[in-house]
């Protein structure tokens, strides 16, 4: 079955879009984002042919009135999104004509604010962004206190394509970053996620004649129904909307590339800061996993050999050899076997939270080149030597916080047996899963507080994980997490502050600069939601 945007939705997500800048700030946006599409960036410059090569189906994404299966009139078949209250754009060409001469002149040959914006290379025929170039479309476009909205954008620009499953919000808007190649400056400076849009999926195309009835301002001389006007669109362009493969969501990796890589390797560390379901990622696998047995244990700076491998400990009066966590793991492995004869094939799991707490050459030992799956050791058991080796089917995830300072790193014999796998904050995860009282996305907020706390501190392990907003207490009947005014205010003042103040060291000045003057006064009411408001749109007095 094909899922497809359906019509309501599209039409909501053009309510969304409907807005107030003037037409001189519409068609800057809506340039901005077709040279984004050719790969027009501030660190090198392209050729000017990339419009030709990358722009046509992307403007037909942007721009279409008309899906790619309907007869199109030869003009007046594409408008700007940005201009749905307004069509302000009446091009006599139709969208392939235009893309080919018009865009291309308005850009090099525009006006001063192009010649802010861009650097043009008559010479090679090469374009480039100017370094400051952002800076300019926020004074220009009024970007501070009107973003677009990132979600309905999306929506729209996913309108003719067709799925062979349901996706998710999440699932377009990376679709989108991806084809426009926005960067996350760029995403933070223009766009918001705080709509709060349901996606509803049809088997069918949606009605877009539905879609241009929305339209106001149409031109006088619209015909769309003139039979010696008409033409079908390239198959080229219609190829463009099958078979389109969507980015996962939020995770990294799935739980079926973990245990992949797990057959491969044998051993992973999930690493990265606090709060980005490393895990839950884990905890998924050994509950979805068809695993024999399972343990999980969590290391720390007092873990030793002994209780890891085996060792003597004092019991009474006595002195008496005890194996350790692996040994008895090892032991209900064979015992398991012994047991399931016809499952010998069966796989099993260790887990191991804050792996690197504990001093892990002292807790393996001798026992780490058993990580190099197949090699075996002698070690001490119970006063004999024996030899010891780790089965094939022992799987070992080991869960790592990459932020915290207090603790070592990984030494490089026991890092280069183990597959790492970084798992960074996702903000776009909490878009579907988080909504508020006040109306702020809290997708957007954590996206700002880890620009701002990475741009501060140049580490992209000092920053906030998007679990922090996942909490169970506040699930309500449509299952998100539902942030009410003052329960908002507890997690900023007395979770994500002290992160923020312990990552600063304290220095207040720094703290400030982060999150403006009155924030870190842990301020409450509707001071706070008025702040918190303007820090997540950019308004703060930074």
């Amino acid at each position: 079955m094909p899922y497809f945007i359906s019509t309501e939705t599209i039409v909501e997500s053009i309510n969304n879009l409907k807005n107030t800048r003037n037409s001189e700030q519409n068609n800057m946006l809506f340039h901005f984002l077709l040279l984004k599409a050719c790969k027009i960036n501030s660190l090198d410059s392209q050729p000017i042919s990339n419009i030709n090569t990358y722009a046509k189906p992307i403007t037909f994404n942007l721009t279409s009135l008309f899906n790619p299966f309907e007869n199109i009139p030869r003009e007046l078949n594409f408008l700007n999104p940005f201009e749905f209250n307004n069509w302000n754009q009446k091009p006599s060409e139709d969208w392939n004509k235009w893309i080919g001469s018009r865009f291309k002149n308005n850009i090099i040959g525009g006006g001063v604010q192009w010649r802010k914006i861009l650097i043009y290379d008559s010479n090679e025929e090469k374009l480039k962004f100017t370094y400051n170039y952002l800076d300019v479309f926020k004074e220009k476009c009024n970007i501070s206190k009107q973003k677009v909205d990132l979600i309905s954008l999306s929506i729209w620009n996913s309108r003719f394509l067709e799925f062979d499953k349901p996706f998710t919000v999440n699932q377009l808007i990376n679709k989108f970053i991806l084809d426009y190649n926005i960067t996350p400056e760029e995403r933070a400076v223009f766009f918001t996620t705080s709509s709060n849009i349901k996606l509803n999926f049809s088997n069918k195309i949606h009605n877009s004649k539905e879609i241009r009835n929305l339209l106001l301002n149409k031109p006088k001389s619209l015909n769309w129904l003139n039979p010696n006007m008409v033409q079908i669109v390239d198959s080229k362009i219609i190829n463009n909307f099958k078979g389109v493969i969507m980015k996962r969501d939020h995770e990294l990796i799935t739980t079926e590339e973990l245990e992949q890589i797990l057959d491969l390797y044998g051993q992973v560390i999930l690493s990265g800061p606090p709060g980005t379901s490393k895990s839950f990622l884990s905890e998924k696998l050994k509950q979805n996993g068809n695993f024999g047995i399972t343990e999980k244990i969590q290391f720390h700076p007092q873990y030793s050999y002994q209780q890891f491998i085996g060792g003597y400990i004092v019991k009474g009066n006595d002195v008496k050899y005890e194996p350790g966590i692996l040994q008895n793991i090892i032991t209900k492995i064979k015992k398991y076997h012994s047991e399931n004869p016809t499952n010998q094939d069966a796989k099993h799991l260790l887990l191991i939270d804050e792996i690197n707490r504990a001093n892990l050459s002292q807790v393996f030992g001798e026992t780490i080149q058993c990580l190099d799956r197949g090699n075996s050791v002698e070690i001490l058991i119970d006063n004999k030597l024996e030899s010891f080796s780790l089965p094939e089917n022992l799987y070992i995830i080991g869960t790592m916080n990459s932020s915290d300072r207090t603790i070592g790193s990984i030494d490089h014999a026991l890092r280069r047996r183990f597959i790492n796998i970084y798992c960074p904050p996702t903000p776009d995860v909490l878009i579907e899963v988080c909504k508020t009282e006040c109306g702020i996305s809290i997708a957007d907020l954590l996206e700002k507080l880890n620009s701002k706390l990475v741009e501060s501190h140049n580490n992209k392990e000092l920053v906030i994980g998007h679990a922090i907003f996942f909490n169970d207490k506040l699930i309500d009947s449509n299952g998100a997490y539902y942030w009410n005014n003052k329960n908002l205010e507890i997690l900023f003042n007395y979770k994500i502050l002290p992160m923020i103040e312990e990552y600063c060291f304290g220095d207040q000045e720094q703290i400030n600069f982060l999150l403006g003057d009155n924030l870190p006064k842990r301020i409450i009411g509707e001071e706070f939601i008025r702040e918190i408001q303007n820090f997540t749109l950019g308004q703060t007095n930074e």
